[in-house]
């Protein structure tokens, strides 16, 4: 019940009658029972000239209730009669006399207008009032491609499906509540058409204008449907198909027009078709009149969406000066349309013209925010169309900082069709193909074909969103990771400035080595196969041979492709197998033909950019000692489509163990390559990583080398590995072959195996009898529950023959943890000891490690929860390997999101923990969460290490007390060239910071600051080398998002100095 009129809308509602009879009487009773403020509601009734006596005596059974007496039926138009003047109305409601409504649908419907400026209407659920179970007449209504109207919901049951407040095209006037601003904006009701339509008509008038409409189901009226205008009249139709046709052509687009006056005139074939003669004929007489008003509204000014703007100061005119580091305009969210939209409007930025504004987009509930990125650079007239998510909280139009002015005009989101969408991507995307060769063209258009005629119109239009995602126009994407379209733009090095300058450098260099690139070739779809020889053939260093074994393929146009680039450039060698002999063979065949200094794979459906071997050997050049390099890759789609981008670590041997992250682009010594023996028969599939393990079994880690740029794109086609890594399970099983040879040539005793993630491998390392003695040590205070759970799992639930427990009481005064303590300090293989000191967890684990002379210790925290009996034996197997001195441990919260798989060093400026919160099926970031690999850091939280790696660097740096101890300790034994591991296999539940707490007080964040600056003055430029980070990737915000400033160069730019 609302007990106050402060700040309650002013409401007029007006019901038309026309003969209603007693119905009338029945929706002026339940109008008047309305739980809303008697003050703050105008009640009139319109009579459209009855002649049923149906309002006489109104004012004595319906006080307060006005009467306004039209003098003749001008039909639905006549509510206008109390919409023109609406001087201190806020709201309006139509009723037709025919609804009842219920106490506290007003009230409902008022709300939710009131909370949301963008809408123009609010409808409730319309209910048939026919005496049966609750049956939709409306729940907001539909406008189709044809410009029909169409009830949504129409005699189905209300059930779950209309429980939720959704937004519409248009809604009933049958019962509704509009904005008075709306009206005052868009105008009042078309009287021409009488009765029908006019109701889309007003909602299809502001939808063009940037209104939105919203169905409210908690708002709930019944409806007499057609008792007073009939359901199926000659009249009926005859309005309808007259109105219908007038309304699409002076509100819908060129198609929409086509379909409805097609869709009429077809419908002249079914029964009773004069009504719809008679409808067509007199809206074809209404053409000039219909076209002249669409042409009105066409040239009125759109509402202005900017509502302020930030960091720029107005000068004259419309020009705005850039005063702040981020100018932006603000846009009034609630202006904005959700789902797809156009956005146009014309930016000049002054001397700033060179570059692109963005449009920032913060949706509700978490999503987004989202950025897109308007444009190419240069370009002043924006036009693009964009998909806008639900609950957007704020829009700004973002452009460029420095010196100089802004000037923005005519700005304008609209809402646009899904099929207009499509048509205008389409157009985009045509524009562009007209510089593209014959090749391309042809390449493009066949796969758009395909895609429509396999997977549907939905499909294709993914494909083609993505295709004009790569134009620039329309990128979104989380902020802190740069879009990687837009990534590519800003910082793929294909220029006329970078080709100039590689060239130059190039031209420098005292030996230009000869790059042989070994294709096999099977078989290849020829637009595949051209595509890959012609990026050969762009590459900016001009000093490489291509090598080509046709492997007896039986498609006659392999031999005449390769016949004819043979001819066409001296460069392409060529030979012909006389039998199929797979991979393995048919690559030692291309490689027969090799005569250069380096080896670099190509396979026969992939692509190289041009500038990649110009990286590749200039990179060389600076690294003379050098025996293999690798550079990152992305896929490439049907349609040329680059996406999915592999940013890779440096070296990481472990990780190289569990995944081939070295292919592709491999660059090898030639007589690296020879004296291995080339390509193994019998590993197809995995023969290229069979390689790689030969060669970095001959060479120190330092001579393999990480190039950070994207210089191979993966052809992602159906069936193809890129598309999925499980794609080939022969693949797995050659890799697994080959992990067992190179482990058996390291003298390693292991067991292989997959992973968890498809093309990821497990290696299970032997222990050594006898197995060697693990100390675990666990800090605690005060945290019974949690104590318990962990002493129980390490006593009864942690398979390892050698454990010994060292409990640290840092001064427990809680009854129920004293008695904890006490009953499992009677267990002969735990020790409690009393250490009640302040709060230092680097002192605690100091002194603790101290007291013990085992040769590995297990930090352990007293909230950590045992799921795997064999945790503990695969981290010590990791541990005791030679080179390894720490491992960490795969934590997750208590509902499987993970809490920790590693450190990132650098994240958030000092280190961060990698894939926290992550709680999706896949395995992370090129399925990091099931691969065995190098870290920068793992958590105190479960971390075990060598007594010998402890003893070498002191231990725990006590001046870091709370925070940063652990990340500090991994990175003093790094440096004394042991590595910091972290496994998937071994997986606890960590109930984090809850013997601590949280980080909620001043004194707390001070602290964190404090030892944040300590680690950050020690360690500086180290902290931000991460071995299992790529220098692509940002340390902004969450890991593993795409950087704005990658850390680095190409190598034909100067250092900074």
């Amino acid at each position: 019940m609302i007990e106050t009129a402060r700040d309650v809308p002013f409401v007029r509602l007006v019901v038309l009658n026309w003969n209603a009879g007693d119905l009338l009487n029945r929706c002026l009773d339940s109008l008047q029972d309305l739980d809303w403020p008697k003050e703050r509601l105008d009640l009139v009734v319109i009579d459209n000239a009855s002649t049923d006596g149906s309002v006489d005596g109104l004012a004595t059974r319906h006080p307060g209730v006005r009467l306004v007496r039209n003098a003749s039926n001008t039909g639905f138009g006549a509510n206008n009669l109390l919409l023109a003047d609406l001087e201190g109305v806020d709201q309006v409601g139509l009723v037709n006399p025919d609804v009842v409504v219920e106490p506290t649908w007003l009230r409902e419907l008022s709300r939710v207008l009131v909370a949301d400026s963008g809408l123009g209407a609010v409808c409730p659920k319309i209910l048939l009032d026919d005496g049966g179970e609750p049956r939709i007449q409306n729940a907001g209504s539909l406008i189709d491609r044809s410009g029909n109207s169409r009830d949504r919901g129409y005699g189905e049951p209300d059930g779950p499906v209309y429980a939720d407040a959704v937004e519409v095209d248009a809604w009933c006037g049958a019962a509704v509540l509009l904005d008075a601003d709306f009206l005052h904006d868009v105008g009042l009701l078309e009287e021409r058409f009488f009765l029908y339509y006019e109701d889309t008509d007003l909602s299809w008038r502001g939808q063009n204008r940037g209104w939105r409409y919203r169905y409210v189901s908690t708002a709930v009226c019944w409806h007499l449907h057609g008792a007073t205008t009939g359901l199926d009249t000659p009249k009926m139709r005859r309005l309808q198909a007259r109105n219908r046709l007038l309304v699409a052509t002076r509100n819908g687009s060129s198609a929409t027009i086509g379909l409805a006056w097609t869709r009429t005139i077809l419908g002249l074939f079914r029964n009773r078709p004069g009504p719809r003669l008679a409808g067509l004929f007199s809206a074809a007489r209404q053409l000039p009149w219909v076209l002249r008003t669409r042409a009105e509204f066409r040239r009125l000014p759109r509402r202005d969406p900017c509502s302020g703007v930030v960091d720029l100061r107005h000068r004259s005119g419309g020009d705005w000066e850039v005063v702040g580091p981020e100018p932006r305009f603000l846009l009034d969210a609630a202006r904005i349309p959700t789902g797809w939209a156009r956005v146009r409007a014309r930016c000049v930025m002054g001397n700033l013209s060179g570059l692109t504004p963005t449009l920032r987009i913060d949706g509700a509930s978490g999503q987004g925010p989202y950025v897109v990125r308007l444009g190419h650079r240069g370009v002043e007239r924006i036009d693009h169309v964009l998909a806008i998510p639900q609950g957007v909280r704020t829009f700004e139009l973002v452009v460029v900082p420095g010196a100089g002015t802004v000037r923005l005009e005519g700005l304008e989101v609209s809402r646009i069709s899904r099929p207009g969408a499509t048509a205008f991507m389409l157009r985009a995307v045509v524009r562009d193909l007209r510089g593209y060769s014959r090749h391309r063209q042809a390449e493009l258009a066949r796969n758009i074909i395909r895609r429509l005629v396999r997977q549907g119109p939905r499909a294709t239009m993914r494909g083609l969103g993505r295709r004009y995602s790569s134009r620039g126009k329309l990128i979104v994407a989380d902020q802190g990771s740069v879009p990687y379209s837009d990534w590519l733009n800003a910082f793929d090095p294909v220029g006329e400035t970078d080709r100039a300058r590689a060239v130059e450098a190039i031209d420098r260099l005292a030996e230009r080595p000869q790059v042989s690139i070994v294709m096999p070739v099977y078989d290849t779809d020829e637009v595949w196969l051209r595509l890959a020889i012609d990026s050969v053939r762009a590459q900016w260093y001009e000093h490489w041979e291509l090598c080509i074994a046709d492997d007896a393929s039986t498609a006659p146009h392999v031999a005449a492709v390769l016949d004819e680039y043979s001819k066409l450039d001296s460069r392409i060698r060529t030979m012909r197998r006389t039998e199929n002999g797979h991979i393995s063979a048919a690559s030692n065949s291309a490689l027969e033909l090799a005569t250069g200094d380096w080896i670099a794979l190509l396979d026969h459906d992939d692509v190289l950019p041009p500038h990649a071997l110009a990286v590749m050997v200039l990179t060389a050049a600076q690294f003379p000692d050098v025996e293999v390099f690798f550079s990152d890759e992305d896929k490439i789609d049907e349609a040329g489509v680059r996406y999915d981008p592999h940013f890779k670590p440096p070296w990481n041997p472990d990780l190289f163990l569990s995944q081939n992250y070295l292919s592709h682009l491999g660059m090898y010594r030639h007589r690296l390559v020879r004296e291995v023996g080339g390509f193994r028969e019998g590993y197809e599939g995995s023969q290229d990583y069979d390689l790689a393990l030969r060669c970095v079994s001959r060479l120190d880690p330092r001579q393999v080398r990480h190039v950070p740029f994207v210089l191979y794109s993966w052809r992602s086609v159906r069936g193809s590995t890129a598309r999925s890594l499980g794609t080939k399970s022969y693949a797995e099983e050659a890799a697994i072959r080959a992990i067992r040879d190179h482990l058996d040539r390291e003298g390693i005793k292991a067991e292989v195996d997959l992973s968890l993630a498809p093309s990821t491998y497990r290696v299970r390392y032997r222990l050594d009898e006898p197995i060697p003695p693990v100390e675990v040590i666990v800090p605690t205070r005060d945290g019974a529950t949690h104590l318990q759970a962990c002493l129980e799992g390490l006593t009864s639930n942690t398979r390892y023959p050698d454990l010994r427990i060292q409990v640290v009481d840092n001064g427990s005064t809680d009854a129920e943890t004293l008695e904890v303590l006490e009953a499992f300090g009677r267990r002969p293989d735990v020790v409690v000891v009393v250490d009640d000191r302040p709060f230092n967890f680097a002192a605690l684990n100091n002194a603790a490690v101290g007291r013990t002379t085992r040769p590995v210790v297990c930090l352990l925290n007293d909230d950590i929860e045992m799921t795997d009996p064999d945790w503990l034996m695969e981290m010590v197997s990791q541990v005791m390997r030679p080179g390894v001195g720490v491992v960490g441990a795969m934590l997750r919260y208590p509902d499987g999101a993970v809490q920790h798989a590693g450190v990132v060093l650098g994240a958030g400026g000092v280190a961060a923990h990698s894939h926290a919160g992550h709680d999706t099926p896949d395995h992370g970031y090129f399925s990091r969460l099931a691969t065995i690999h190098e870290v920068g850091a793992v958590t105190g939280a479960c971390l075990v290490t060598t007594r010998e790696s402890w003893d070498a660097v002191g231990g725990m740096d006590e001046a870091l007390a709370v925070n940063f101890n652990d990340v500090d300790y991994c990175l003093r034994v790094a440096e004394t060239g042991q590595r910091v591991l972290w496994t998937p296999h071994a997986v606890l539940v960590h109930h984090e910071s809850n013997s601590r707490g949280q980080i909620d007080d001043e004194s707390k964040i001070e602290q964190l600051k404090d030892e944040a600056a300590r680690v950050i003055e020690r360690w500086g430029e180290a902290l931000f080398e991460d071995p299992a980070y790529g220098p692509n990737l940002t340390f902004e915000g969450a890991p593993f998002g795409l950087s704005d400033q990658p850390r680095f160069r190409a190598p034909w730019w100067a250092p900074e100095p």
